[in-house]
């Protein structure tokens, strides 16, 4: 007889597998998992509500919900919970494959399958570890026959299930090396898979994780510090999982899910008080049978030990329960000589409690010992019981030599002809479409579980959704519906009066709500759906779905807690090495992070639009890429992608005609990101917008409106723009659209100006011969890495701040986070702080002088247009403002746009002031919710407001003297 290699050698690497042996359970797996290649897949119990699950969940995750939690459109279109409560390893696992354009079925046919072989592979190494080749491989060929498996996957469809208990054998064989080796490596294996075992399936982890503490303490029950090491694992791997279960356990009773955790079990045990007979030895059922009525009292508990020995070798198996029957008999015989007895006997004593638990008698157990009842269903322990009976048919190489090749081989051979009865007797299945499953709007929970603790029962709801977004008690009401995501909400209403509205979408933690971007309280309706007060008129309502404050916090737990085994792992590789080694590993360590960072970063959130579309420049300190396309996704914006092309001379748009075409008036704009409005399509933009207002006014001559408007650029780079660039446009008239910004942003480039002993500005650049070192390391890598533009960079600067703070350039006489002259953009705006108002203009007015004189110079007429912020123009605009130091639901004042118009006027250079215009305008919003820019509905106002002053002062600006009105 081979020897084990656990006895002799624990912890030491096996000998080579045995190629055979893998080869013959292949080829039963294979034929075993045959079915799967039909198309289609067959009809089972849950298993089309786990596809439809699966393209939502995959749904959710594509509009940029990396953790879902509402899936929007179940339940008939009223939303579910559900993915706070669901395993999540198989959604997340699914992502590669649909990515691919592999469709959801065929995802899911290959994770099962790939899930089935690891299984039969971690059961074979593990068994192999304890005991030899020969024992491994007739475990495994026990282990793979078991029905059990093929019922969750056949008749349950519990795919989630079937993950989880295919990562029991890795996680026994994970822990008995970490055990027997002390390998750092095994820590970490051990810890992955217990991460695995909780996303994949939680009840079965509720049940698993005990198991596996006691098996590692039967193994080492005299070396404490091995069993604390295999103990350290599970609190880790809970607090890197505390992102899915902490949530799921708080927010618990917010569903009904703690009325089918109370009493659920009770329904199901194997005999459930009913007393059957079986239709077939072999069929799988382990829920009803028809109902046997004994004509004879006294023959009562004989058929309920039928019923119970019949529910247990149907699920675990004939041969299976033979094999642990004889093993029983085996360990309990020989007592000597047998360094494997105290896990054979664990096993036995798994094995019977499994069973026992599953049974009726077990029920005060059940009520007494808080893990069995989130299992649900007593009969999911026959995983556990199929896994120790696989276990214990490894002892059958120890029966006598003369029989012991014809009881193995009866046994097998039964094992593998009954268990091909558990395969789907049809040849054909139903099939789905990864469109009818995204549409699917069914309940995915048959039992109503996840439903809301306020949603009616789930044979309550309708069939069919709703066609009304919202409704009230009395009266009618009038919905647009604008946007519908996976977890947002936005459509208009109309209501003839103030009335509180129910909205078809179930009310659950995390819902917010806002009435015209005024965050506004919502609540649970007497239905369960989401009840919000609106006022009199139009208003536009929008829901989101948010991470409330525990979702917060356990995604918090969860980074730390990846972080700080992160920093352990470095430190105790780093601590293994020499000095020499020490540095190289360093130093490798370093690389690998920085690029590995980086290549996820660019992943994540792609090229900067600041880095694809412009580039740092000599004179201007930044420009567009000439002739250059790219394209601009505002996060804050239901906009889709932009596209934007830049042309040869830097404007937005299409090429610039040079020289100018006889007979055209052409008005350059001048300005910031308002003016390039890159968050438009052009066609949106005001000053396209204005050129065609023009033109359909002057229709016998061509007008041109050029778009020079740069991002970030204020009155000293329009100065300096128009000095080396737009005169070459031969421009009839400068529209400069000067604001607020730019007291932070003139301030700033004058400080980075070359100025002449004249007086001069001749460049404005972040790098001149004279910059350090540092400042040029700065940008070259700011130019070329996300990870530092995105990230580390404002990591750095507020850790400079901090160690050496820096005088602000004006001071204020209060000390407040907001009103700093040089870091403030807003500081113009603000009302709470009073420095000097007087003084910080100075740069502005510096600015607008070298302008003038420019247009002056070469007669070439000079408008400035102002406009205000979100905030000046009522409360409602630019939601987001607390952010920034201001209060919601109040219109500020417009003290620095009189501010700028008294400036120009000294000058003596018209302005166009649009304050009234937007504030009596009637659309909303104007300005993107979360932005400062204009909407397509806020442009068409300032370009409105531009073409009125325009044709009032159309002589002297040189358009032509009757336009055609």
């Amino acid at each position: 007889m081979e020897k084990s290699h656990f006895k002799k050698n624990p912890g030491i690497r096996s000998p080579n597998i045995n190629l055979t042996h893998l080869a013959i359970l292949l080829v039963v797996a294979l034929a075993l998992l045959s079915p799967l290649l039909l198309p289609g897949f067959p009809q089972t119990h849950d298993g089309d509500q786990h596809f439809v699950r699966t393209a939502h969940f995959f749904h959710a995750v594509k509009e940029g919900n990396l953790l879902p939690s509402w899936a929007g459109t179940l339940n008939s279109g009223f939303g579910s919970p559900v993915f706070l409560y669901n395993w999540l390893l198989l959604y997340y696992l699914s992502i590669p494959f649909l990515l691919l354009n592999i469709p959801v079925v065929s995802t899911i046919k290959l994770l099962i399958t790939a899930s089935f072989f690891l299984s039969v592979l971690g059961f074979f190494l593990w068994v192999k570890f304890l005991y030899n080749s020969r024992s491994a491989f007739v475990a495994s060929l026990f282990y793979l026959t078991s029905p059990y498996h093929l019922y969750n996957i056949y008749t349950r469809g519990a795919f989630g299930e079937v993950m989880a208990l295919s990562l029991l054998p890795w996680l026994f064989f994970s822990i008995s090396r970490q055990l027997f080796s002390g390998v750092f490596k095994y820590f970490l294996a051990t810890t992955a898979l217990l991460v695995m075992l909780i996303l994949a399936h939680n009840p079965t982890a509720l049940v698993a994780i005990p198991l596996l503490a006691a098996y590692s303490l039967v193994l080492s029950w005299k070396s404490r510090e091995k069993t604390v090491h295999v103990f350290l694992t599970i609190p880790l791997a809970l607090f890197l999982t505390a992102f899915f279960w902490l949530p799921a356990a708080v927010e618990m009773p917010y569903t009904k899910l703690p009325q089918a955790v109370a009493s659920l079990y009770e329904s199901h045990f194997l005999e459930a008080d009913r007393f059957g007979t079986p239709q077939k030895a072999t069929e799988l059922t382990i829920t009803t049978f028809p109902q046997l009525s004994p004509t004879k009292p006294f023959l009562l508990p004989l058929f309920r030990i039928t019923y119970i020995l019949f529910s247990l070798v149907s699920a675990v198996g004939i041969a299976q329960v033979a094999a642990a029957t004889i093993a029983i008999f085996i360990v309990t015989k020989n007592r000597n000589n047998n360094q494997n007895r105290k896990v054979e006997l664990f096993f036995i004593a798994t094995f019977i409690i499994a069973f026992f638990l599953a049974t009726s008698p077990s029920a005060p157990i059940w009520r007494l010992i808080p893990i069995l009842p989130p299992l649900l269903y007593p009969w999911r322990l026959h995983g556990i019981a199929s896994l120790a009976a696989a276990l214990l048919s490894a002892t059958l190489i120890r029966t006598p030599r003369k029989t012991r090749v014809a009881l193995i081989a009866l046994l097998a051979a039964t094992a593998i002809l009954l268990v091909t009865r558990a395969l789907p007797a049809q040849k054909t299945f139903p099939t789905f479409t990864d469109a009818s499953l995204v549409r699917s709007q069914e309940s995915t929970d048959s039992t109503g579980v996840y439903l809301p603790r306020w949603a009616p029962a789930l044979s309550d709801l309708p069939s069919q959704p709703p066609q009304d977004i919202a409704f009230v008690k009395d009266g009618k009401l009038e919905t647009l519906l604008m946007e519908r995501g996976v977890s947002r909400l936005r459509f208009r209403v109309k209501s003839k009066k103030a009335t509180e509205i129910i909205v078809n979408t179930f009310f659950f933690p995390g819902w917010e709500g806002f009435i015209d971007r005024i965050p506004t309280q919502v609540s649970p309706s007497g239905q369960g759906n989401i009840a919000i007060s609106i006022p009199e008129g139009e208003t536009e309502v929008e829901l989101r779905f948010t991470k409330t404050e525990i979702r917060k916090t356990a995604i918090a737990v969860t980074n730390l807690t990846l972080l700080a085994l992160g920093i352990g792992v470095i430190f105790r590789v780093l601590s293994r090495v020499n000095n020499k080694k020490r540095l190289g590993a360093v130093l490798m360590l370093i690389l690998t992070t920085i690029l590995g960072s980086e290549a996820a970063t660019r992943l994540v959130i792609g090229d900067s639009f600041a880095t694809t579309c412009f580039k740092r420049d000599q004179i201007l300190h930044h420009i567009p890429k000439l002739n250059g396309t790219c394209s601009y996704s505002d996060p804050h914006s239901s906009e889709a992608k932009v596209n934007v092309r830049f042309s040869s001379v830097g404007t937005r748009g299409e090429e610039i005609t040079i020289p100018k075409p006889l007979d055209t008036y052409r008005i350059l704009l001048l300005g910031d990101s308002t003016t390039a409005a890159i968050n438009v399509n052009y066609e949106d933009a005001f000053g396209e917008k204005l050129e065609r207002l023009l033109q359909l006014t002057f229709p016998n001559k061509t007008i041109e409106v050029v778009n020079a408007g740069v991002p970030s650029y204020s009155g000293l780079l329009e100065y300096l723009y128009l000095r080396e660039r737009g005169l070459t446009l031969e421009p009839d008239l400068v529209i400069t659209n000067f604001n607020s910004t730019d007291v932070h942003d003139d301030a700033r480039y004058f400080h980075l100006a070359n100025i002449a002993p004249d007086g001069t500005v001749l460049t404005v650049s972040e790098i001149t011969p004279d910059t350090p070192l540092i400042k040029k390391l700065h940008w070259a890598i700011f130019n070329r890495s996300r990870l530092y533009g995105h990230h580390l960079q404002f990591w750095l600067i507020g850790l400079k701040d901090r160690l050496l703070p820096q005088k602000p350039l004006v001071q204020t006489t209060e000390k407040t986070e907001f009103g700093q002259y040089e870091a403030d953009f807003l500081v113009a705006l603000r009302e709470d702080v009073r420095p000097n108002y007087q003084a910080i203009w100075h740069w502005p007015r510096k600015s607008l002088k070298l302008l003038h004189a420019l247009t002056k110079k070469h007669n070439i007429p000079l408008v400035i247009s102002l406009f205000p912020f979100p905030l000046q123009v009522n409360g409602r605009e630019w939601i987001s403002r607390e952010r920034m130091g201001f209060e919601l639901g109040k219109t500020y004042s417009t003290r620095d746009l009189e501010m700028m118009e008294s400036l120009a006027k000294e000058e003596g250079i018209p302005v166009v002031n649009s304050v009234e215009a937007f504030r009596n305008s009637q659309e909303f919003p104007l300005f993107f919710p979360e932005d400062i820019h204009f909407t397509p509905a806020g442009h068409a106002v300032f370009a409105q407001t531009i073409a009125t002053y325009l044709l009032e002062h159309r002589r002297q600006l040189g358009l032509p003297p009757t336009p055609q009105l």
